[in-house]
């Protein structure tokens, strides 16, 4: 019979600092992703308008990411990011870190992050709809 060790076991518990900043996330994406992307839905949803002649965003679409990435500047997440990845801030807890990473790097991951971030937040949106109308 298998014997218990409870010390054995990972912690996978969100540190609480963690669960902050991925709230504040979330409020970032209601707060301004959701409402220009409704403005910008013809833009946005449409591969005519999303992408130019050469199969690379638009102008116009390159601008509505560029505006988000400067509210995110504001909201100071890039600035949070660029301390974990370039910076030392979590060397404690043996994260590597990148600080001869590329700035421009640094940017796509930011994206990157955002992006799954929408995804994940679409999909609770998507399952809190589906529960509700199950009752």
């Amino acid at each position: 019979m298998p014997t218990w060790h409870p010390e054995k076991i990972l912690d996978l518990r969100i540190p609480d600092n963690i669960q902050l900043v991925g709230e504040g996330l979330l409020s970032f994406i209601d707060a301004e992703v959701l409402p220009l992307e409704k403005a910008n839905a013809d833009l946005l949803r449409n591969e005519r308008n999303l992408y130019g002649p050469d199969g690379r965003y638009s102008a116009e679409v390159l601008q509505r990411r560029k505006q988000i990435r400067m509210k995110s500047v504001e909201a100071e997440y890039y600035t949070a990011l660029k301390k974990i990845v370039i910076g030392e801030a979590h060397s404690i807890r043996d994260m590597p870190q990148f600080s001869d990473m590329p700035v421009d790097d640094l940017r796509l991951i930011q994206a990157y992050i955002l992006d799954r971030a929408r995804a994940a937040y679409d999909a609770q949106q998507s399952a809190n709809a589906a529960m509700s109308a199950r009752h």
